[in-house]
């Protein structure tokens, strides 16, 4: 092999160089924020927060014939295709969702349906808090890179406790 060739020598030397910078990069950025990094695989955003577990086997009955899950004043819902629950939510997905009685009713992970102007947008609860104005949340898309304003419980309308694919 001949290696006097400098032009491909010089290519070598820069994807090399590129492959290390992005790894020091990543390694930096991990050991820095720890646990508080959430990686981009695909087009989802994963930080692992789930939702509160609220469907129990005590709910459920199971036959031969069919599954039934008994959950009290619960309706079925439809999402727009807007994507920015992807993987999880995607196009003809339904939702079982429930009221919120009280802002305790709602958890880290838990996925809402609130009010935005007149719009409706179902997002992730990424974190609770508390200001001079009461609790609020914050919460996004799966899929977006943006948390949204603050949402405060009266703009909460539904819980998700499960997704129908």
């Amino acid at each position: 092999m001949d290696y006097s060739n400098k032009p491909l020598r010089t290519h070598y030397k820069s994807v090399f160089l590129l492959g290390f910078l992005s790894c020091a990069l990543l390694f930096l950025t991990v050991l820095y924020f720890g646990e508080d990094v959430s990686f981009v695989t695909g087009n989802v955003l994963f930080d692992g927060q789930t939702p509160n577990d609220r469907i129990n086997s005590s709910f459920l009955e199971v036959t031969s014939e069919s599954i039934v899950i008994n959950i009290s004043n619960a309706t079925i819902s439809r999402y727009a295709p807007t994507g920015s629950m992807k993987p999880l939510i995607g196009e003809g997905a339904q939702g079982i969702r429930i009221a919120p009685e009280s802002s305790n009713d709602v958890y880290v992970g838990d996925i809402v349906t609130f009010r935005f102007d007149e719009i409706l947008v179902v997002h992730r609860v990424k974190e609770i808090g508390f200001d001079e104005f009461g609790t609020y949340y914050i919460t996004q898309g799966d899929s977006s890179f943006w948390e949204d304003e603050k949402v405060r419980f009266e703009q909460i309308e539904f819980v998700t406790v499960g997704i129908l694919w």
